[in-house]
């Protein structure tokens, strides 16, 4: 597990085990002085999961709204990669793979990665070692975005 680091959320938002990744924001935010503990700092390439939710709140000057605050800590993203010499421990470069079927139950894990072609990650674990989609054969896996 990644080094734990605090930030605000929405209130709503803060419960123990919720996995998110940086949101947009509205250009207001990025003058905001709460910005860099909303989570500014954070990649938006990678998960992160609520792992503590602190009892201090604030307002958010922009929106009102109750922000909380919580310890949060990376989260593996769950993607699928070409099987050709994928196991548990190695780094890789991200290749994204064509799903096109917008109905076939891994299509998210194809697409909705949040990852660029060439981003090294690392396997931390493996789902399911050999699937098919499109007649290829891939595998589903857990990884983290290499800095």
């Amino acid at each position: 597990m990644q080094n734990r680091k605090v930030v605000l959320m929405p209130a709503g938002s803060a419960k123990v085990g919720y996995v998110f990744k940086k949101a947009q924001v509205d250009s207001e935010c990025t003058k905001c002085p709460l910005y860099a503990f909303c989570g500014g700092d954070l990649s938006d390439k990678k998960n992160y999961k609520v792992i503590k939710v602190r009892d201090s709140t604030k307002k958010c000057p922009q929106t009102g709204e109750d922000l909380r605050a919580v310890e949060i800590s990376e989260e593996p993203i769950t993607l699928i990669l070409d099987k050709k010499g994928i196991m548990k421990g190695i780094t890789v470069k991200y290749k994204q793979i064509s799903c096109e079927n917008k109905f076939d139950k891994y299509y998210y894990y194809c697409h909705e990665t949040g990852l660029n072609e060439g981003d090294k990650i690392t396997i931390e674990d493996v789902l399911i070692g050999d699937l098919e989609i499109n007649g290829r054969r891939y595998a589903l896996v857990k990884a983290v975005l290499k800095n």
